[in-house]
């Protein structure tokens, strides 16, 4: 006769980035970012999901729009706010407080981040 199985009501449901990765489909982009920023856990040609509904907030990794090109940028609050460009080290995009910039949008926030590991920048310095 025996015991059931502990494990016979369990049932593992499939693993699914769609639901994991995409909150609002219409609202969901996806781009490949050209320039690395590993410290933020972006290497170069990594795949970035973008939700353009969600605000950012200070310490979010954005995509901008600025003088016709999309650059993955830091968004900043204080002291004063502005954009850190992630692909250019030391660069900054200073925010007006009228927000009416010409060629200058927060496009969208980088929610998720997919790295090829097998082709990554990464090394074993934990001192990244």
């Amino acid at each position: 006769m025996g015991f059931p199985s502990p494990a016979k009501d369990y049932e593992e449901k499939s693993l699914s980035l769609d639901e994991m990765c995409i909150s609002r489909p219409a609202a969901t982009f996806f781009m490949h970012s050209r320039h690395g920023a590993p410290r933020t856990g972006v290497l170069a040609g990594a795949l970035l999901v973008i939700d353009r509904s969600v605000k950012p907030i200070h310490g979010s990794i954005v995509v901008v729009e600025f003088a016709g090109d999309l650059v993955i940028c830091r968004y900043v609050v204080s002291p004063r706010r502005r954009f850190d460009n992630l692909e250019l080290p030391g660069q900054t995009i200073p925010i007006p407080d009228d927000d009416d910039v010409d060629g200058l949008q927060c496009w969208g926030v980088v929610t998720w981040v997919i790295n090829n590991m097998r082709e990554g920048e990464m090394d074993d310095c934990p001192a990244m």
